[in-house]
């Protein structure tokens, strides 16, 4: 979805890998879109390692359990929260206001 939206991705099979991904490419990452389950770490550990390595990284958390809990957890520390389903059009705007409100 979002590169048929022209944007670069990196995708990561868990959360180790995704941490690996920021760290090894620190200035290159410019929004993390992160699921709340994955295999290892769940979506929170992963978005706090995360701020960590990268204090001032757009996060976005989805998720496709009950809204309440995983808006929750989305307020932690991050950028936004997407329910599954959603469209590409909804994941395209919400990378984009990240990235907007990050470089304002």
């Amino acid at each position: 979805m979002l590169e048929n939206a022209e944007f670069d991705v990196m995708a990561a099979a868990d959360g180790a890998e995704a941490l690996d991904l920021v760290q090894n490419n620190l200035g290159l990452i410019d929004c993390a879109v992160i699921d709340l389950t994955m295999p290892g770490m769940d979506g929170t550990e992963v978005a706090g390692a995360i701020r960590k390595l990268n204090p001032g990284l757009p996060i976005i958390l989805m998720s496709g359990y009950a809204p309440d809990s995983s808006a929750a957890a989305a307020d932690a520390a991050t950028s936004g929260f997407l329910q599954k389903p959603f469209t590409a059009e909804a994941l395209v705007d919400s990378v984009r206001a990240a990235l907007i409100t990050n470089n304002s």
